[in-house]
């Protein structure tokens, strides 16, 4: 009897053992069956249980597990976190084929599905690519118009900081730059007010999510929509029920464009039923635009300022730095924006602080690959952002990688922080459209804090880098003491290079006047900052490139790394005598203008340039990433007006250095004075110059600067060749 007992028991644990395999089988398959010709097989990690795959390990401790699978598996290897079938890439190699790769080969889209979005922002979850596109499309950064609005909020933040500080009250550093980063967006973005009622249901919205995202790894999505949707679609509604007021506003008013987003959503039509979007589906558009602006930008603040209190020398010179800038009367929002150092501690955090998996893509071709891998069989593929920043492959492009250390950025051996190496935005195909955005409330935001606060650490206080978070940014949990410095920062917003003295023009334009170096001839700079507004620049910029567009410097120019200064338009090249275009006529009618402004007021500035009847002479070049000018004075010709468009650039000039931002003019004799460009800085860019704009075509680069002069008195002119000057760029 007990024989027949065991051996009953025995079928039973067998049968039970071959159902669990069954079951495993399906979950994770281990085969390697239908692997195209030529490709490598993915190395699959072991250790993998029933059910949770590799999911309690990789909890423990994230980054640890990840990092055993690199030094055990190599660079790209896969993996299961419970539900989720993964292949992890820690190849620096495969960055341009992963972010090269469109949406119809690697899904971006399918990726926020499986992670809830799609049910998230809309009753229907297939609207979730409208909702993309119509966000994408309309959210180009306006600076002249957001700017000043940026600026608003970040102040508001910083009197109510100061308030809640100095009544004792503890601050939750999350929900109130969360609070800055939303309202910001909706001022910006929306052109409304995000009232403290409208942040509670958003607030309460995004935690609901975020705990929701985390779920997927976990529960089904049958199951989710069970239980959580209800709660989401209801608080959907209520911010719709806030925004349907201006919603009609721009049903009733075609002209009415304060906001591009509202202005596109109601104009949209549906091309298959015809039909226009209801109120509900525009206010998910808007949910979903509060929800990625807030959240991400939100870590990314936070954990900058947290670094900066953890590195307090650091610290200490942002704030000076900042103080170069904000405060006083005025501000110089372009000089903060562009500033090297703050710039490079942004970046310095972003690089430090990154999701795990925040790039996944979703292969929908079963013979798709990856750096010669078979990567078809993958529910996701992921670029593990903190080990090719921080970790193992950081090392390849990052000194000392785990040190905080935002002078890695700076200087002539500067580190790259382009898309593909500090990737925290993305890159390629689906680089963040918010970007700068982004980096601008961040800059603004901790420039005011520097000023206003002092930060008190506690012992302890600060949590374990949360690498799983929703957000593309890592969290963590920080408990500090704010200290309201004694007074608001009155430090003097000049420009680091505009210690000059600054004029009024007859027609309200302020002057700096300079003064360089040299023993012989005219040794000062004339410098009139946003001089020309976007739309003129805008303008001219489009007038030269449409003059010059069928010369040959347009096709050589893609040739040419983007680190090197290159011409794209010249007329009457003074060292070769050549044109590539007809006489710019609108550029010379402009110089003229300026020219004869400057005289009336001679007395005023001090302005000793010559008489000049007309400008018969413009040369314009291009800078990309990483270019610069090395010091020299200009031969064979003397007095010019340059003119920068696109980045902001530090402009050296005699002793000074100067920071030069897009419609800034500077005037000189350039034979005098030593003169070059030490750096250009890319995020400092101007929407209308970006690639993503498509109002001009940049040939990739992010800087133009064009010279004008009158070379019609040139006694002598020994003209070099093509050739020869084009060697003179290199």
């Amino acid at each position: 009897m007990q024989s027949l007992f065991e051996e009953q028991w025995l079928k039973l644990l067998i049968l039970f053992a071959l159902s669990v395999t069954f079951i495993w089988k399906k979950i994770w398959p281990t085969t390697h069956s239908a692997i195209p010709p030529n490709l490598k097989t993915v190395p699959i990690v072991s250790g993998a249980l029933p059910f949770v795959g590799h999911g309690i390990a990789f909890s423990k401790d994230i980054v640890g597990f990840i990092s055993n699978c690199y030094e055990k598996y190599g660079k790209i290897f896969r993996i299961k976190i419970f539900r989720v079938d993964m292949v992890v890439i820690c190849d620096r190699t495969m960055n341009n084929e992963f972010f090269k790769a469109t949406e119809d080969k690697m899904s971006l889209y399918d990726v926020l599905t499986r992670l809830y979005f799609a049910d998230a922002f809309s009753d229907e979850p297939t609207s979730l690519p409208r909702i993309i596109n119509v966000v994408k499309k309309s959210i180009a950064v306006r600076y002249d118009t957001f700017a000043p609005k940026i600026e608003h909020e970040a102040r508001k933040m910083i009197a109510r900081l100061r308030t809640e500080v100095s009544s004792g009250k503890k601050i939750d550093l999350i929900k109130e730059m969360t609070r800055f980063v939303a309202t910001t967006s909706a001022s910006c973005f929306i052109s409304v007010e995000l009232t403290d009622q409208l942040f509670a249901v958003l607030l309460k919205f995004t935690h609901l999510l975020n705990s929701v995202v985390v779920l997927t790894y976990f529960l089904p999505k049958w199951l989710l929509r069970l239980l959580v949707n209800p709660f989401l679609a209801r608080l959907r509604k209520q911010i719709t029920s806030v925004l349907s007021p201006e919603i009609e506003k721009y049903r009733e008013n075609l002209d009415k464009s304060d906001s591009l987003i509202l202005r596109a959503a109601v104009d949209y039509i549906d091309e298959e039923s015809g039909a226009n979007l209801t109120n509900q589906e525009i206010g998910d558009i808007v949910v979903c635009l509060l929800y990625v602006s807030s959240e991400n930008t939100a870590l990314g603040l936070t954990n900058t300022v947290t670094d900066l209190a953890c590195n307090t020398t650091y610290w200490e010179k942002c704030k000076r730095e900042a103080g170069l800038y904000l405060g006083g009367d005025s501000t110089d929002i372009k000089g903060l924006f562009a500033s090297p150092l703050i710039n490079a501690c942004v970046m310095e955090s972003a690089r430090l602080n990154s999701h795990i998996f925040a790039l996944n893509r979703k292969p929908l071709d079963k013979l798709a690959s990856i750096g010669g891998y078979h990567v078809g069989h993958a529910e996701t593929i992921a670029m593990c952002e903190p080990m090719l920043m921080v970790h193992a492959s950081a090392q390849e492009i990052f000194s000392n990688p785990k040190i905080y250390n935002p002078d890695r950025f700076l200087g002539p051996a500067k580190e790259s922080m382009a898309p593909l190496s500090v990737m925290t935005w993305g890159a390629g195909v689906h680089l963040c459209p918010g970007k700068m955005f982004s980096i601008y409330e961040i800059k603004m935001a901790l420039g005011l804090i520097l000023l206003n606060f002092e930060f008190e650490l506690e012992k302890g206080s600060i949590s374990k880098i949360d690498y799983f978070s929703p957000s593309a940014f890592a969290e963590r949990k920080v408990q500090a003491s704010l200290k309201v410095l004694v007074e608001e920062s009155s430090s003097s917003p000049q420009n680091k290079g505009d210690l000059a003295n600054v004029i009024v023009l007859k027609n309200g334009q302020k002057c700096h006047y300079y003064r360089g170096e040299s023993t012989t001839g005219s040794q000062d700079g004339w410098l009139l900052r946003d001089f020309i507004s976007r739309e003129e620049q805008i303008s001219l910029y489009q007038n030269i490139f449409e003059l010059s567009k069928n010369s040959k410097e347009h096709d050589e120019i893609w040739k040419i790394p983007s680190d090197k200064v290159y011409p794209f338009a010249y007329h009457n090249l003074v060292y070769t005598g050549e044109s590539n275009c007809p006489p710019p006529t609108a550029w010379y009618e402009w110089a003229a203008n300026l020219w004869q402004l400057l005289e009336s007021d001679k007395k005023l500035v001090s302005f000793s340039g010559p008489e000049i009847k007309g400008f018969n002479s413009l040369y314009a070049q291009l800078y990309g990433v990483g270019g610069s000018m090395k010091l020299h004075k200009d031969e064979h010709v003397s007095w010019g007006i340059s003119v920068n468009l696109g980045a902001s650039t530090t402009f050296v000039f005699g002793g000074e250095k100067i920071l030069l931002h897009s419609g800034d003019v500077f005037i000189a004799d350039f034979s005098q004075v030593e003169h070059g460009v030490e750096a250009v800085h890319e995020t400092s860019m101007p929407d209308w110059f970006s690639k993503e704009s498509g109002i001009v075509e940049n040939f990739d680069r992010v800087r133009c600067s064009v010279q004008i002069r009158d070379i019609s008195n040139l006694s002598e002119r020994n003209f070099i060749t093509r050739e020869e000057f084009t060697k003179l760029l290199k």
